[in-house]
């Protein structure tokens, strides 16, 4: 689950500042120091695990620590996933989610870098998370629809026309 420079190029284009953002999934950011540079980023940090990462993520670029790059934007990250990880901040299954602990309209935009594909239930997972959001919150969705055989389903952008439209 990664985010590219384009992706990058989209949140700082669209999301406010600042903002409370929530991530299914820590989004690592798979980009070049010239992207920082044009966002007026200097000194960032690159994650303890860089060279793990690249190998996942098949990247030869640096791996930056997204919560500092986005603590310098003025957003305030909160990261959700299944299971325990590095940048994780809340364990949950997606799939019967629980009470949340978020009121309704909390976050004013949601990441998902590719992770709504792999939860059954994706009814119940995508109610959860836009009640999470608020009125006019933004929403930046990362689908590989060119994966064949890739999680539970594969999102392309009429499913996005139909849910948002």
């Amino acid at each position: 689950m990664g985010l590219e420079s384009l992706q990058f190029s989209l949140l700082l284009k669209h999301f406010p500042r600042p903002a409370k953002i929530l991530s299914l999934g820590y989004p690592d950011l798979l980009i070049k120091g010239e992207d920082l540079d044009k966002a007026g980023i200097e000194d960032p940090i690159e994650v303890p695990d860089a060279d793990k990462k690249r190998q996942w993520h098949g990247w030869d670029g640096p791996i930056f620590d997204t919560r500092y790059i986005f603590a310098k934007l003025g957003w305030t990250l909160t990261v959700l996933d299944f299971r325990p990880g590095p940048g994780v901040d809340m364990v949950m299954n997606l799939n019967n989610p629980p009470i949340p602990s978020w009121k309704q309209g909390y976050f004013d935009a949601l990441i998902d870098p590719g992770s709504l594909e792999h939860i059954f239930n994706i009814g119940a997972a995508w109610k959860f998370v836009l009640e999470r959001l608020r009125v006019a919150g933004l929403v930046h969705h990362v689908s590989p629809v060119n994966a064949v055989n890739h999680g539970f389903y594969s999102i392309g952008p009429g499913t996005y026309r139909d849910l948002y439209g």
